[in-house]
């Protein structure tokens, strides 16, 4: 005897896909070959755990990567932690 439970997952499918057609689209990300990104200071200076900064000049920034729990910015800045290079 099957249970409610296939129909509740089944109904549970519906309604995400319900939602996911409805939802706002956030995060887009248009002309991305227009950004620059310039990182200070140099990476081949940087020591392991030392912040970097990483401006992304674009017309209109509105995305963002983090990287390393570094912290965004509304300007477009983040501060990422440089991994340690293995080959050192």
């Amino acid at each position: 005897m099957a249970g409610p439970r296939p129909r509740l997952y089944a109904l549970l499918i519906v309604l995400f896909a319900a939602l996911a057609c409805f939802a706002p689209r956030s995060f887009p990300v248009q002309n991305v070959q227009a950004a620059t990104l310039t990182i200070s200071p140099a990476l081949s200076t940087v020591a392991f755990g030392e912040r970097v900064m990483i401006t992304a000049n674009a017309p209109d920034v509105n995305w963002s990567i983090v990287s390393g729990g570094g912290s965004i910015s509304p300007q477009g800045l983040f501060a990422a932690s440089r991994l340690r290079d293995r080959n050192r």
